[in-house]
């Protein structure tokens, strides 16, 4: 147990700033990294915008060897040595004393119009990290990291791969690692700026109504944040929401709670301890463990690799009618290591809820905006070697076979999976889930809407399928 020193509460919470410790300090002995800028001139994302970027090395690091990866918004700001977060000394710091593998840190500066007299109206920043979108996030992996992996490898695995911020650009962050888990697995967002996302902040709902996903965050607010007192456009009222639903569904997060105002003193001050705890070892789980939800349900999930060695990545396609118990079979996979692609809960986090944050008739068009997304994730994970489970229905048997061609042609193998389960028994699990309101369940499934999935499934035969009895998998 550690025990934590004594010191008093300051009275006056506005009025306050915090020392930095020795690991934003330079150390005697420490070699420095080096920094080195680079200039992005356009931008299919943000089309009209140009910024600069940097990229900080650990000295002597050998660049055709994986790095781990930390982004950085508000780029120079954050890089800034005599500022108040001066992250290239931490990471030297931290890489040097042994806290951290060898990392990266790429600084991105928000992006800025070439035309325009007035400066102000020429910031995208806003637009760039308030959106509740995957833009930005499209653009980190599209346009920043390929020009930084002509010089430098970096790892792949989100595990190492973190993505932090401050004000805008902490719900910046958070938004980039909740709709690309499977890019950025640790998140570190400072006084984020919640309150201010358009339509308003999804994320309590959100995460509440979403199956965990894995990740690793770190939260920091602050007692006087903007309008800290006040019944809307509250920041320290929308960081503590946020926090408490990470917490309630379960997520491996931290929130540390300040006093003083919207500065960035108190996170800079943080962000060595930050770094630490986002990529600390993980805590082995006993082999064979299910995943919590699973556990909680008392459910015994069939979990099957496949056998002998694999030399590529193996996508498990799972088909079945709704109520076939899918995503319960996916979610065993996912604890044993695959990584889980759900449509359903694409839908969800990208437009919200189903006859309230969208029209009913815009399902079909939004799902198959979701299932693009996802399609392009599934390539660049099986790319990786990573195993994938599909939590999709696959009714038909020509979308079958484009999936299947699709992960031969990105060098994977598929399994097809059908959970076949009893009409009976089905129509029983959804009128139970009728009753629910979740991504896995966004509208009621009634008698009509039931046979009319009946009368569209295309039941596999001969495709190579693997047959599970779906009545003792949901």
């Amino acid at each position: 147990m550690e025990t934590i020193a004594y010191r008093s509460l300051p009275i006056d919470q506005s009025d306050v700033r915090y020392q930095h410790g020795p690991d934003s300090e330079h150390r005697p002995g420490t070699p420095a990294g080096e920094t080195i800028e680079l200039s992005l001139p356009t931008s299919s994302v943000y089309p009209g915008t140009t910024r600069r970027v940097w990229v900080h090395v650990p000295a002597g690091h050998d660049p055709a060897k994986p790095a781990a990866l930390v982004v950085f918004q508000d780029g120079w700001w954050y890089l800034d040595p005599n500022g108040e977060v001066r992250s290239g000394i931490v990471l030297d710091n931290l890489i040097n004393a042994g806290d951290l593998p060898p990392t990266i840190g790429v600084f991105v500066d928000p992006g800025v119009f070439t035309d325009g007299e007035d400066p102000d109206g020429r910031k995208n920043r806003n637009a760039e990290y308030d959106a509740f979108d995957d833009r930005y996030a499209t653009f980190i992996l599209d346009e920043v990291l390929p020009v930084v992996q002509q010089r430098w490898a970096l790892s792949e695995d989100p595990a190492h791969r973190a993505i932090c911020g401050g004000s805008s650009g902490g719900n910046c962050a958070v938004t980039a690692a909740w709709l690309r888990p499977d890019q950025f697995g640790r998140v570190v967002a400072f006084l984020s700026s919640f309150a201010q996302i358009p339509g308003g902040n999804p994320y309590p709902v959100l995460i509440a109504a979403t199956p965990p996903k894995p990740l690793r965050i770190f939260l920091q607010a602050g007692h006087r944040d903007l309008n800290w007192d006040q019944p809307e456009w509250n920041w320290l009222a929308n960081n503590l929401r946020v926090a408490a639903a990470f917490a309630e569904a379960g997520y491996d997060f931290r929130l540390v709670l300040g006093d003083g105002g919207h500065s960035p003193n108190h996170g800079g001050v943080l962000l060595p301890d930050a770094l630490r705890w986002v990529f600390r070892a993980p805590q082995s789980a006993p082999s064979g463990q299910l995943s919590v939800r699973a556990a909680q349900e008392g459910q015994q999930v069939a979990v099957a690799r496949g056998s002998g060695e694999r030399d590529s990545a193996q996508v498990v396609l799972l088909c079945g009618l709704a109520g076939s118990g899918k995503t319960t079979y996916a979610q065993g996979l996912e604890a044993s290591g695959y990584v889980r692609l759900s449509i359903d809960e694409e839908v969800w986090s990208r437009f919200g809820r189903f006859g309230v944050d969208y029209e009913p008739a815009r399902y079909a068009e939004l799902s198959a905006v979701a299932e693009a997304a996802l399609r392009h994730r599934l390539v660049a994970l099986v790319r990786q070697g990573r195993d994938v489970v599909i939590d999709f229905s696959f009714w038909q048997r020509a979308a079958r076979d484009r999936y299947k061609q699709l992960i031969e042609d990105a060098g994977g193998s598929w399994r097809l999976v059908y959970l076949r389960a009893d009409q009976v028994l089905l129509r029983r699990r959804l009128k139970g889930r009728s009753r629910r309101f979740d991504a896995n369940a966004a509208f009621p499934i009634t008698d009509d809407i039931f046979a009319s999935y009946l009368a569209g499934f295309e039941e596999p035969h001969d495709e190579g399928e693997e047959i599970v009895d779906g009545s003792s998998s949901c």
